[in-house]
């Protein structure tokens, strides 16, 4: 049994009473959001350089023994530290690179999210609609893309591009390993580790891509493909269009690939995240991927590109249908 009189009195929480009045604050800071709401088209959009400063120097230099309390971290927030930082980050005029721009109807679910604290992760049958919710969702999802609901059985929702990359390149190393021809039928990266045996190319899966996003990058890093330039080879574009793979090039690429056993990964980018260019050429890609048993990561970036390319017209709609299609077969 430890010693009370021993304990870090930095550990101990605040017993600042302001902690019991949650509505009062709540009030307070849902009409702080909902004033600069108001005033977001008139806002600056960066801070000046002495609020800047004035942020720095009032952030502390070290763990005090006592806690502020609510109240006065809440004060402390709204009216030091957050002067100093992009102020109008969220507004018409901020023009910053990918982030901003949140959405009321977003800012909302968030304050719906923390406070409900939903778990959908694990649940069992009767206990709880969240799971319901989340899948109904996914379905319109597909609904608004203009997919049919058939098309993908398997769906989930990740927290962004790095976790989906994750997901995507860590089922596409399993699948490639199970199915390599130097391997046992059906070895199991996630059992048995990093393969080793006679005649396994190295590296014995490679990833190939046009203009990878740096998610691309980590999350091959991150499940054991690798990141580097002897794992993920660029290739050739296009002469017409730099967003579209040289369909020779490429073909010539996976036959080669194939001929040595070695796992292959395409990833596709469908969207360009800073010009906002739409890919082509998804189902000519899809049909190689299948031919020559290499596996299809799609990159989509943004559903509003993707969405975007939909409200050009109904041939758009069954170009992408058919493009899903074929790379739900192909994995």
């Amino acid at each position: 049994m430890s010693d009370s009189s021993s304990t870090d009195p930095r550990l101990l929480p605040s017993a600042s009473s302001d902690d019991s009045d949650f509505s009062q604050l709540l009030s307070s800071l849902t009409a702080h959001l909902a004033d600069r709401h108001a005033s977001l088209e008139s806002l600056p959009v960066t801070p000046t350089p002495s609020a800047v400063q004035r942020t720095i120097s009032s952030l502390p230099h070290s763990l005090p023994c006592t806690g502020k309390g609510t109240a006065q971290t809440l004060d402390y927030i709204l009216h030091t530290l957050l002067p100093g930082c992009l102020i109008a980050q969220n507004g018409p005029r901020y023009f910053g690179f990918v982030t901003g721009g949140v959405t009321p109807p977003a800012q909302l679910a968030e304050v719906l999210l923390t406070g409900y604290d939903e778990n959908v992760q694990v649940t069992l049958p009767g206990t709880t609609a969240a799971t319901a919710v989340e899948q109904r969702t996914l379905e319109m999802v597909l609904d608004l893309l203009d997919i049919p609901r058939d098309t993908f059985h398997g769906r989930t929702i990740t927290t962004g591009a790095t976790s989906s990359n994750i997901l995507g390149l860590a089922c596409a190393r399993d699948h490639l390993y199970a199915s390599s021809p130097h391997l046992p039928e059906g070895y199991s990266y996630a059992q048995d580790g990093p393969p080793s045996a006679p005649g396994l190319p190295s590296p014995p899966i490679i990833i190939l891509t046009l203009h990878p996003h740096f998610s691309i990058l980590k999350a091959a890093a991150l499940v054991g493909l690798g990141g580097g330039p002897r794992v993920v080879h660029t290739l050739p574009a296009s002469e017409t269009d730099e967003l579209a793979f040289d369909l020779p090039a490429l073909k010539a690429r996976l036959e080669e690939e194939r001929a040595v056993g070695r796992g292959v990964i395409v990833c596709y980018g469908l969207g360009e995240v800073n010009t906002g260019g739409f890919g082509t050429g998804l189902v000519d890609v899809a049909r190689m991927c299948k031919e020559n048993g290499a596996w299809l990561h799609v990159d989509a970036v943004e559903l509003d590109l993707i969405h975007r390319a939909q409200s050009r017209g109904a041939g758009v709609n069954r170009l992408i249908r058919k493009q899903t299609c074929l790379m739900t077969r192909n994995q």
